[in-house]
């Protein structure tokens, strides 16, 4: 059976076709944790730049900041994003009208239950991606000081 969602003004919308193409796409992803900006914006076809105001409008959406306050995109955070593009960009919602539904449609997308493929060296790169958070954090720790 489709999963159905209300849609402003009890418009019915069908969002299981747009989940089979969000885990199409999904699946292309490739075998990493993290993802810059720009090849996040590479890959869901967003501009750096809506990204970074989608950040702003849509409190779910909240990729890491990495040194030198760079974004850093999880695979979780790209679904997020695929789904508020399919919904802003296929269903015309406005900014407005998402950021009042867009609650009710992430929980519908999480019951969906799309697959992420993890990579196999998940745990060294977490590992090293701590580090170098530790790292940073220490470099401004002692520049600080020494100024």
């Amino acid at each position: 059976m489709p999963v159905k969602v209300l849609k402003n003004n009890f418009n019915m919308i069908n969002l299981e076709k747009h989940f089979t193409n969000i885990q199409t796409k999904l699946n292309s992803l490739p075998e990493k944790l993290k993802f810059k900006i720009g090849e996040v914006s590479s890959f869901t076809g967003v501009p750096n730049h809506s990204l970074r105001y989608w950040e702003q409008e849509f409190s779910i959406l909240k990729p890491e900041k990495f040194i030198n306050n760079q974004r850093i995109y999880s695979k979780k955070d790209i679904k997020t994003l695929l789904l508020i593009k399919t919904l802003l960009y296929e269903e015309k919602f406005s900014i407005e009208g998402l950021r009042k539904h867009l609650n009710s449609y992430y929980q519908k997308f999480k019951t969906y239950n799309l697959q992420i493929k993890e990579p196999k060296n998940q745990t060294i790169e977490n590992k090293i991606h701590e580090l170098l958070n530790s790292l940073s954090k220490m470099r401004e720790t002692l520049n600080q000081k020494q100024i």
